[in-house]
């Protein structure tokens, strides 16, 4: 398991493994029993609409975790995991304060998932040195570098959209709602899991692409296509949908699965 002998290793991925398929599984699935267990959070459409994204997103990364329990520990999980936790760890203590929530439960566990990735990652032998590919993204294929290089610009029009207009999404989306809550949720999903995807997409073009997070990537819009579907089938025709966050979305889904079936025989 994780192409290792290191029990260290196996028991430290298994319960980051634990902690997303727990709150992925919740967030998409359970949400009476997620509001239920927070209940300084309103139980509202816009604030359900974000959950169930962030479980969305948990997923993916939970499918990274099984992908490197067959395959072997790869450094580019980290290199996006790491930032990515510190981030919640972060939002989760700005809300506990703007709220006065009392439910430490999450933070707790942010908390030890860092600790857990940075021992794994020390572990594996992981250095703070990057050696630099061949080529960019380290592959010769053009239509995937492409993409990657367009996949990244896009991730950086999104941050700067977002900050250019932080209600934009709450108020163009059918059903949601301008909420400080929402705005909230907002920030996590279109800044700082943003930022930890930058952090990813920096370390392929120097490193060289990553199975790893071409999969997360991969499964994370497979479900992402099915979802934005059945919004836009679920909302009323007196009702404009948001195109640009659907098209928005879309292309990113397109841009991952096309980049990974190019690439999947490569890794």
């Amino acid at each position: 398991m994780f192409n290792t002998q290191d029990n260290v290793i196996r028991i430290g991925m298994f319960l980051i493994g634990l902690i997303l398929l727990m709150y992925g599984g919740m967030m998409t699935f359970n949400l009476e029993f997620f509001f239920s267990r927070y209940p300084t959070i309103n139980a509202d459409q816009t604030n359900s609409f974000f959950i169930i994204w962030t479980g969305i997103n948990t997923l993916g990364f939970l499918a990274g975790v099984y992908y490197m329990g067959y395959k072997g520990l790869q450094q580019g999980f980290f290199v996006f995991m790491i930032p990515l936790v510190v981030g919640n760890i972060i939002w989760i203590y700005m809300a506990l304060s703007a709220s006065g929530g009392d439910n430490y439960t999450g933070l707790i566990t942010q908390i030890i998932a860092l600790i857990i990735l940075i021992v794994v990652r020390q572990r594996a032998g992981y250095k703070f040195s990057y050696p630099k590919a061949q080529m960019p993204w380290g592959t010769d294929d053009k239509v995937s570098a492409n993409l990657l290089y367009l996949g990244t610009l896009l991730t950086v029009i999104g941050i700067v959209m977002y900050f250019m207009d932080p209600t934009a999404v709450l108020r163009d989306t059918a059903g949601l709602e301008v909420t400080v809550q929402g705005q909230h949720y907002a920030l996590g999903i279109f800044v700082l899991t943003p930022i930890a995807i930058l952090f990813a997409l920096v370390y392929q073009w120097r490193c060289g692409f990553q199975g790893v997070l071409l999969s997360m990537g991969a499964f994370w819009s497979a479900m992402m296509i099915a979802i934005i579907f059945n919004n836009l089938a679920a909302t009323s025709t007196s009702t404009e949908p948001n195109m640009l966050l659907a098209g928005f979305l879309m292309v990113n889904c397109i841009i991952n699965l096309t980049v990974f079936f190019r690439l999947q025989n490569k890794f």
